[in-house]
């Protein structure tokens, strides 16, 4: 952040994910990333919402198969165990 200021770029946000190729956390940084880049993410997140209150179960996810990414989940917190 510090080159950035030099630069003059002092109105950027950068968010920093610590992650692992030995675990998932990778996967989940990758996931947070395609999250803030999808418009719908709250419309998705209500669904998650009225899906597990309709089949009473603790958690939803949206996966994408290929990338082993989530683009969405319900909006209680995830736990890493879980996923």
């Amino acid at each position: 952040t510090e080159e950035l200021n030099v630069q003059k770029h002092t109105n950027t946000h950068l968010s920093f994910h610590q992650t692992s190729i030995y675990d998932h956390s990778v996967f989940e940084a990758f996931s947070k990333v395609i999250q803030k880049l999808i418009p719908q993410l709250p419309t998705l997140e209500n669904l998650l919402d009225m899906f597990i209150s309709n089949s009473r179960i603790e958690k939803a996810f949206l996966f994408d198969v290929l990338s082993k990414i989530y683009i969405a989940t319900d909006s209680s917190p995830v736990d890493n165990q879980t996923y």
